[in-house]
């Protein structure tokens, strides 16, 4: 019951006109929508690793990219699949785990944690 009055009476105090009415709601929608994406990110951050998360993080521009071309028909460009084709690779990059050969000294360990 609290929670109505409270939206009645913020709902009373929009302008009077009805662009920058649809503006405020509009904006209020996208705030309710970012706050339960987050929501759900850090629900599902419990369940990955760091790199698992690293990696989902950074593939957020590619799968926008994707949604607005898909839902919006956005215009695919040269530069899009490029950008796209870019981070793609460097997900595969980063999950394909190849283990250094044994006696391989390109990479060398620390020397502080050498005993």
């Amino acid at each position: 019951m609290r929670n109505t009055a409270l939206t009645s009476l913020a709902l009373s105090c929009l302008p009077a006109n009805s662009c920058e009415r649809n503006e405020i709601r509009e904006t209020a929608k996208g705030a309710a929508a970012a706050g339960c994406g987050y929501i759900i990110w850090y629900a599902a951050l419990k369940q990955l690793s760091s790199t698992q998360a690293g990696i989902v993080q950074l593939s957020v521009p590619a799968i926008a990219a994707a949604g607005g071309v898909a839902l919006l028909g956005e215009t695919r460009s040269l530069w899009l699949l490029l950008a796209g084709s870019a981070i793609l690779l460097g997900i595969l990059i980063t999950k394909l785990k190849v283990a250094p050969r044994a006696g391989d000294r390109s990479c060398p360990s620390n020397p502080d944690l050498e005993t």
